[in-house]
């Protein structure tokens, strides 16, 4: 006898999904290629100038010998400075998030009444990210699907640039970007507006990365209120049973 049928309901949001743009494997090659030169002095300073950590361990046993009276190194007085493109990126899933979600705050419209912490005002919180680079293409939605609406508000907040490109590379990409950084993970990265050499690689995305579609929400003529989305499912009992 078949399991009997069950019906289901689950609550979803009202926006529509964001369809990423489809670049093809050539203009994939050719934006890593502009990524991996346009960083590398940054991992050529971190593999040249800073010590690897070793872990606490090595801070416990540095510590115990300067209390049992070794000499304190010596620092060296001529260190070189980090590379101003430090300052022009952003790297990592968090970073990029805390950074779209000030841009959008401030983009929002003042009938919104949307407070801006004070704690929420970084020093680039005014900046406009033009590139922001994933090589985590496959990864469940629900971890990235915020980053899409956020770079589409975040876009209102600098009418006259262009809005933000995302661009999504193979998973392999990765392990060149991590190179180039001197990093161990480089999964999300973000290129702001202006950063010193990376004229080819933001013209390159401006022009051959479409921008992401803006959703219903944000077109002026559609109404304001979007009702909750609720799905029916109709699932085998059996299943039912497995989920409670």
């Amino acid at each position: 006898m078949p399991p009997k049928a069950k019906t289901m309901f689950e609550l979803d949001s009202p926006y529509s999904d964001v369809a990423l743009p489809q670049l093809s494997p050539a203009d994939q090659d050719t934006i890593l290629n502009l990524l991996t030169s346009f960083l590398s002095p940054i991992g050529h300073y971190r593999t040249t100038h800073i010590t690897p950590s070793k872990g606490k361990r090595s801070k416990k046993a540095k510590r115990r010998e300067l209390k049992g009276g070794a000499a304190k190194p010596a620092q060296d007085e001529a260190s070189v400075p980090p590379p101003e493109l430090i300052s022009h990126i952003l790297v990592g899933l968090n970073s990029i998030t805390r950074h779209l979600e000030s841009q959008s705050r401030k983009a929002c419209p003042p009938s919104l009444g949307v407070p801006i912490p004070s704690s929420d005002r970084p020093a680039n919180s005014q900046r406009h990210l033009t590139v922001v680079v994933t090589t985590w293409p496959s990864v469940p939605t629900i971890l990235t699907s915020h980053l899409h609406k956020l770079v589409q508000t975040s876009s209102l907040l600098h009418p006259n640039l262009p809005p933000t490109r995302f661009v999504t590379l193979p998973r392999s990409s990765e392990k060149r970007l991590c190179s180039a950084l001197g990093v161990p993970r480089a999964g999300f990265i973000g290129i702001f507006d202006g950063a010193p050499s990376a004229t080819a690689v933001i013209d390159f995305c401006l022009a051959n990365v479409p921008e992401l579609e803006v959703d219903g929400w944000l077109k002026t003529d559609k109404s304001a209120f979007m009702p909750l989305k609720i799905n029916t499912i109709e699932a085998a009992d059996s299943v039912v049973q497995n989920k409670v």
